[in-house]
């Protein structure tokens, strides 16, 4: 580990927590909830200052976060600091979470994932420029294959219209030794050129830089169809994974980091386009209807709003007792995996 690398991974993934937890607080607060703590990371709480009746930490291990709502039962994933709170609030009080309409709090409880994919949808946006060739560095795959700056990318393999991030996509997904097939217009004239990726190399090294950003709509637009295109694309990777049509890949912390010290020593541009990727990831397994994630709590009030009242409060403890193995189960296994892929 270095400490690049752990900077880097601190603020791609505290950024992407920080946008999930914002939809949280916002949304509950617009609803009129009490909000009693707003944390970032998990553990120990390392530092905390208190506005109102809300406390804003931060907990020592980056991998998640929460939003502590006043009258909602509490998950074993917060921490249990609660000496300097306020007495809590009396039963019938409108600003308890159990006392807002049905309706309010699934929007605050979704409000979390689809900031995750708000998010998104402005990295993308950022990223989405014409696939122009600004620098080509020496010896690379590109230089050896003749591409030049000012060169314009109009075809790589079967994509005809490729965006930046999708010139990226490709590339990385290249396998060493591998002939990219790419099309690229020079002083008006397309030109087909086979690039040779390098056989001691993994896939994801092109060796160019690109530039020449859209106006804002435009970008924008863009952006948030790459989001949706990226959505899809892991819901139907996860779909083959589990009818067994394709190999079980899953990232773990261990995983995820090694991915962000890797874009990050490709540059700014590299890592932006991980953290859109992993902010759509984290906002489509929030969406599982598992006990803990906020899928979860979307079925226990779904239910609620069918049988015209709560789940009893001794099945939504068994449930998320349940549903922290479940999580812990799949963490160990994705850190197993994590580490025979660095092995």
């Amino acid at each position: 580990m270095t400490l690049s690398g752990l900077l880097a991974f601190a603020v791609v993934f505290g950024t992407i927590v920080l946008f999930h937890e914002a939809g949280h607080f916002v949304a509950a607060r617009a609803s009129g909830v009490m909000v009693r703590e707003f944390a970032i990371g998990l553990g120990p709480v390392v530092a905390r200052v208190r506005r109102g009746p809300t406390a804003y930490t931060l907990r020592l291990l980056p991998l998640g976060g929460f939003v502590r709502l006043e009258g909602m039962e509490a998950s074993p994933l917060e921490g249990g600091d609660t000496a300097d709170e306020e007495p809590h609030l009396a039963p019938d009080d409108p600003r308890l979470f159990r006392n807002r309409p049905l309706w309010q709090r699934m929007a605050a409880i979704a409000a979390g994932p689809a900031m995750n994919f708000v998010l998104a949808g402005i990295l993308f946006a950022v990223l989405f420029v014409p696939p122009v060739v600004e620098q080509v560095d020496p010896g690379s795959p590109a230089d050896l294959a003749g591409i030049r700056p000012g060169d314009r990318v109009v075809r790589i393999e079967d994509l005809s219209t490729p965006t930046a991030t999708r010139v990226v996509r490709a590339v990385l997904a290249a396998r060493p030794g591998q002939t990219l097939d790419v099309w690229v217009e020079r002083d008006g004239q397309v030109r087909h050129v086979a690039v040779q990726m390098k056989a001691d190399r993994p896939g994801g090294y092109l060796g160019v830089r690109m530039h020449g950003p859209r106006p804002l709509p435009a970008a924008l637009y863009g952006g948030f169809v790459e989001m949706v295109d990226s959505s899809g694309e892991i819901i139907r990777v996860v779909g083959r994974m589990l009818a067994g049509r394709e190999a079980l890949n899953v990232a773990g912390p261990v995983g995820i980091y090694s991915m962000v010290q890797e874009a990050a020593s490709r540059g700014s541009y590299s890592l932006v386009g991980l953290a859109a990727v992993l902010s759509v990831n984290l906002g489509l397994i929030n969406l599982l209807p598992l006990p803990l994630l906020d899928g979860g709590w979307l079925l226990f009030l779904l239910l609620e709003g069918i049988r015209r009242r709560p789940l009893e409060p001794r099945l939504q403890s068994a449930a998320q007792v349940l549903g922290l193995m479940l999580l812990l189960a799949l963490m160990l296994l994705a850190t197993y995996l994590d580490l025979q892929r660095l092995g």
